[in-house]
């Protein structure tokens, strides 16, 4: 059985046995409609999580001296999995929804330690308690620094595995060892969005192809942030043809592609959410193909926009990207981050878009051919 199969198929043990819904492949985030990555889970809250296969666990050791209690104990934090956002894939430590605890601190009244974390209160530089991050079997790699603070703290991070494996030591008189971004004792012992990873680069484990969603016939699909990836109409404020239109948006959760030629189909609808209505043509631009943006106020202005944000996902634009603009006295742009993984397209005219495809199938949609994959998941090379 390959890897990812025996992935599927705990996932799907651990579906059955937890509140997580059964219909993992439609769940509703806010008011969008979207599907969790290959790799992860969903809860009924709209809540990611990403399962691990490796032990993880975070620890507070308990000095010998026993200071806020002769009952307390060592705690052990273990964590199956692990709250993250799959879009900046960053890790809530703080999150104990899959995780099992042992002992207790005085200290803080700990019973459990945030992912990543490791607290110690023996002595003077004396990093005694420990945390492992183990991320080996999934998609990811961590992708931060960690730092000890507290009164005469201590502590290391030793790295391996590419990056999967992050073995941590704390302490002090009392001290931890947690990521960067948990500044404080308060925030440290409480946890929050601190964690920060990667994509795991090609060659090193799981194949980018991985993260790519499959639908039940067979196609495939980039996972995107519906919330920074839209298409849309702009309508002239003159109202030509009707006085309950209004700007057309589009939300794309998901974007289709060819996995072999990395051409993607900006006119397949499956994955989005509209609001708004344009009766332009009868009706007949209901639908605005991916990155594009259209308008109809006047010769030459560009005031449709649209937005495509490839961040979270392997690939980025070429740097060609071939975008152009189309119809009437049109005008349109482009404008590319320095990563080439987000754009902002600006099109209009009277009437006219900017798209990755001229003529009219830039706003119905077909294959287009304007992104690649990032240099570190690109095996040709």
């Amino acid at each position: 059985m390959l890897l990812k199969d025996i992935i599927f198929v705990a996932v799907l043990i651990a579906l059955a046995n937890s509140s997580i819904s059964s219909k993992i492949k439609s769940q509703t985030l806010g008011e969008y409609r979207v599907q969790p990555p290959s790799h992860a889970t969903v809860d009924k809250n709209g809540k990611y999580y990403l399962c691990l296969e490796e032990e993880n666990y975070s620890t507070y050791q308990l000095p010998s001296r026993k200071p806020w209690g002769s009952s307390d104990t060592n705690v052990k934090t273990t964590f199956n999995r692990i709250r993250f956002n799959p879009w900046t894939l960053k890790v809530h430590t703080g999150d104990f929804t899959h995780a099992e605890s042992t002992g207790y601190v005085g200290h803080h009244k700990t019973s459990k330690v945030p992912f990543g974390t490791a607290f110690g209160c023996q002595s003077s530089r004396n990093a005694d308690g420990v945390a492992v991050i183990d991320l080996r079997g999934t998609l990811y790699a961590v992708d931060d620094t960690f730092k000890d603070s507290g009164y005469l703290s201590a502590g290391s991070a030793v790295v391996s595995e590419n990056g999967q494996k992050v073995v941590l030591r704390g302490g002090g008189y009392c001290g931890w060892i947690a990521p960067k971004d948990a500044n404080g004792e308060v925030v440290a012992h409480q946890g929050g969005w601190h964690l920060q990873l990667k994509l795991l680069p090609a060659g090193t484990g799981k194949y980018w192809r991985d993260l790519l969603f499959e639908d039940e016939v067979g196609n495939f699909y980039i996972n995107l942030d519906p919330k920074t990836n839209t298409s849309g109409y702009k309508l002239p404020s003159r109202k030509p043809w009707g006085s309950t239109d209004s700007d057309l948006t589009l939300n794309w959760s998901k974007l289709r592609i060819n996995p072999d030629t990395l051409e993607v189909h900006t006119g397949d609808y499956k994955y989005t959410k509209a609001t708004g209505k344009v009766s332009h043509d009868n009706g007949y631009h209901q639908k605005v193909a991916f990155g594009t943006a259209r308008g109809c106020q006047s010769a030459n202005n560009a005031d449709g926009t649209a937005h495509i944000n490839l961040r979270g996902t392997p690939f980025r634009f070429k740097a060609d990207n071939g975008f152009v603009k189309s119809g009437f006295q049109p005008a349109g742009s482009i404008t590319v981050s320095s990563d080439r993984q987000q754009a902002t397209i600006r099109g209009g005219g009277y009437c006219g878009w900017m798209a990755a495809i001229s003529g009219n199938k830039g706003f119905q949609g077909d294959w287009a051919d304007f992104i690649e994959l990032l240099p570190e998941f690109d095996i040709s090379n």
